[in-house]
């Protein structure tokens, strides 16, 4: 009896949590079309600059550097991050070493 009213309680709050996702998936709000995709210079600029620690038309001019040979497959805050790791282990944590790493890194990932 004891095993009857376990069971019978299991596959009431299964039934119970089923419902209850599928309402939440029925309630969600509905996609407005495809994400707008924004470019690797523009993500150099809202991202990677933060990173590097390069502001204002400095920054401009890094991203747009970094994309002469045009747009890397590797998203640019990964590239900044890579970059900055790679300037302190080297002992020369700068600006300027982290601006040309990524210049440097995303002009090697373009041509790839």
């Amino acid at each position: 009896m004891i095993g009857g009213f376990v069971i019978f309680a299991g596959g009431a709050l299964l039934r119970w949590h089923h419902q209850r996702t599928l309402d939440s998936l029925a309630s969600a709000p509905a996609d407005n079309g495809p994400a707008v995709q924004i470019s690797w210079q523009d993500d150099c600029v809202t991202y990677a600059c933060r990173v590097v620690g390069v502001r204002g038309p400095e920054c401009s001019d890094t991203c747009a550097q970094a994309v002469e040979n045009g747009s890397p497959k590797v998203p640019a805050e990964r590239i900044a991050n890579a970059c900055k790791k790679q300037c302190v282990a080297d002992e020369t944590d700068t600006a300027l070493c982290r601006s040309e790493c990524l210049v440097r890194e995303a002009k090697n990932a373009a041509l790839r």
